[in-house]
């Protein structure tokens, strides 16, 4: 019997091995994105290539000079998402964004251009009540109020920067919304 429980403890070793492109463990630490998290699962570290599995991505080759590398850095990105509908005449294209290093996930960036009902806080909140069935952290109010107010939220994470914004600069009428998560600098 013990044999056995030795022998199943090294299958499971050997299946962890050899299944390291998968979602990192239990580390404390959140790989996840929080894009569609539920439909798409995409993480920290994940291949290109099995993200393309789920999205239809291109080459970003006014990044990259025209080449993909497959051995450094390459740029990514996709503006085949669905429309959301804001209102009966209002709809907004989410655009995806990812960065690769050596074909593994290191910058992920979702873009939105929409024109709010008002660009007072009620119809920023009102944009993001719309958009949080995309957005794990969007589904709660507190978010929502605090990226109205400040324009910015920030969300903890020990090696990643997690990051929603909404920037208006020289816009007046439309804003730009951007979830970004990458590796942190600090």
């Amino acid at each position: 019997m013990k044999q056995l429980s030795y022998l199943s403890l090294l299958l499971l070793l050997t299946a962890c091995k050899h299944s390291s492109k998968q979602a990192p463990g239990n580390t404390g630490i959140d790989h996840s994105i929080d894009y569609k998290a539920s439909t798409y699962r995409f993480f920290m570290g994940q291949t290109i290539d099995s993200i393309e599995k789920t999205v239809d991505m291109a080459h970003n080759y006014l990044a990259d000079d025209g080449m993909v590398n497959d051995t450094g850095i390459t740029h990514y990105m996709t503006v085949m998402e669905e429309l959301i509908k804001l209102e009966e005449d209002n709809e907004c294209l989410p655009a995806l964004f990812i960065t690769t290093d050596k074909k593994e996930l290191t910058e992920f960036r979702c873009s939105i251009i929409f024109t709010p009902a008002s660009r007072d806080s009620a119809g920023l909140v009102a944009f993001f009540s719309k958009i949080a069935l995309l957005f794990n952290h969007l589904a709660i109010e507190e978010n929502k109020k605090k990226l109205a107010t400040r324009h910015r939220l920030d969300i903890p994470n020990a090696i990643y920067s997690e990051q929603f914004s909404i920037d208006t600069t020289g816009r007046t009428t439309d804003a730009l919304f951007i979830y970004e998560k990458k590796r942190s600098t600090r």
